[in-house]
């Protein structure tokens, strides 16, 4: 049996090319990122016009707010966070600022600071807040952006 050679080549080059399309999708992470804020925005959304169901339901206004809201015209105890239409219709108009990398997500104005955070004589009203699970999605979302096709479909979590 001498002379017989036995040889078995390997080709590296679709899984090179498969290195290369993931290794171009790692530099801008644009397309997860925004499908993320519109996930957020949608819960913020949902969260504001259910009175903070998302995080547990926002304290009642006290009987001194539910007053002053009556002596003005407002509806007594809610809807809550909607005395001129201005928080609400920046939580709505919000434009993520999406960058290859990050997203940012604010609400303007000091109103919403002291909504979102509560003062020494006001509680905490949640507008804006990570949903359970978020991160997860935003992992799923993000391995579904680096990784072509249905072929590593079975990594994700």
């Amino acid at each position: 049996m001498s002379g017989v050679t036995v040889e078995y080549h390997i080709d590296t080059s679709d899984a090179l090319r498969l290195l290369d399309e993931i290794k171009t999708k790692m530099k801008s992470y644009v397309v997860p990122l925004t499908e993320g804020a519109t996930f957020l925005q949608r819960q913020f959304g949902f969260n504001f016009d259910s009175q903070g169901s998302q995080v547990g339901g926002w304290p009642v206004l006290s009987p001194v707010t539910a007053a002053y809201r009556i002596k003005h015209g407002l509806p007594g105890p809610g809807p809550m966070l909607v005395e001129t239409g201005a928080l609400k219709a920046a939580l709505f108009g919000m434009r993520p600022r999406i960058g290859f990398r990050t997203a940012e997500m604010s609400v303007t104005g000091k109103v919403a600071k002291f909504h979102q955070y509560g003062t020494v004589h006001m509680p905490a009203r949640e507008i804006m807040f990570v949903p359970k699970g978020f991160a997860g999605l935003m992992a799923r979302k993000t391995l579904g952006h680096i990784l072509p096709g249905p072929t590593f479909s079975g990594l994700l979590p």
